[in-house]
């Protein structure tokens, strides 16, 4: 998992939503003893009522609930903007122990196995917790509002895509109409798939392209999920060290911003370029969330 900083702060609102009471105890101990205040609930429902009505800073969640599953509630937790910026634990069996890209696909930044030890817990909650304000850093600085309009790279990347092209006078009319967002929906437009697309954007940006990543490297954590589909940006470890963030369109508007803010935390950073059918595989592949 990423790791974070974190300044001391006021005592933070943790919630525990598990129907095991055992678990459900456990947990409110350690909250208490790392400092901080637990909200226990035992369903889903209970879980969304409480998390759209209070400040909670964490949620540790069983992944079997008496009304809903874990990845169900998670993907209702992310429908809302109250709560989609909470991150979320995932309490798990030790068989049901998942890799990090299931969890992201999941919606969640971690897993605490169950039942829960004390040392591991404590971790949990720290790491949680500096998530938490590093995500809020960011949308402090509005990365998480969406913006209209296109910069001058992308004017230039269209013109760019015309001469290499060869575009017809007409299609090049079509392509100046397209948003930054629309990139890819175009693609076929201009007799082009989605890959090519991506390998033009490398080009452009003279940046690298890949076209695959080891799932086991997904860095759970670096972006809610509602930005990382948004920008169609992931997080993974490099294997010579530091943070490659794979992307496939880098006009949409903030792009910028959010690429800024990771490399400034995460070093080195570097921008690598693919296909967007491969971070989607991560989010709306059926063998992730076949783990639940």
């Amino acid at each position: 998992m990423l790791g974070f900083s974190r300044k001391p702060q006021k005592p933070s609102l943790i919630m525990i939503a598990s129907a095991e009471a055992t678990t459900q105890k456990a947990m409110v101990k350690f909250v208490g003893k790392a400092g901080h205040e637990p909200l226990a609930v035992e369903n889903g429902a209970g879980a969304l009522a409480a998390a759209r009505a209070r400040p909670v800073e964490l949620i540790f969640l069983d992944t079997v609930l008496s009304d809903l599953s874990g990845v169900d509630l998670c993907s209702r937790l992310h429908e809302n903007v109250v709560t989609a910026y909470i991150p979320i634990i995932l309490m798990l069996e030790k068989e049901q122990a998942l890799k990090p890209s299931r969890l992201m696909a999941a919606g969640a930044i971690d897993r605490l196995l169950k039942p829960p030890e004390k040392k591991e817990a404590l971790s949990k909650i720290k790491t949680g917790l500096e998530c938490r304000e590093h995500w809020r850093n960011m949308t402090r600085q509005g990365v998480n509002q969406e913006e209209s309009g296109e910069s001058e790279a992308f004017r230039k990347f269209k013109i760019f895509l015309c001469d290499r092209l060869s575009l017809p006078d007409l299609t090049r009319a079509y392509l100046s109409t397209a948003s930054p967002e629309a990139l890819y929906k175009v693609a076929g437009r201009l007799n082009i798939n989605n890959r090519q697309m991506a390998e033009f954007i490398a080009e452009f940006g003279a940046r690298p392209y890949q076209d695959q990543f080891d799932p086991e490297d997904v860095l759970a954590g670096a972006l809610p999920m509602p930005l990382s589909k948004y920008f169609h940006l992931l997080a993974v470890g490099s294997p010579s060290g530091g943070v490659i963030l794979l992307h496939s369109n880098p006009f949409i508007p903030r792009f910028d911003e959010v690429h800024k803010l990771l490399a400034a935390k995460y070093q080195p950073c570097q921008l690598v370029v693919c296909d967007p059918n491969i971070i989607n595989l991560l989010f709306e592949g059926p063998e992730y969330r076949e783990a639940f």
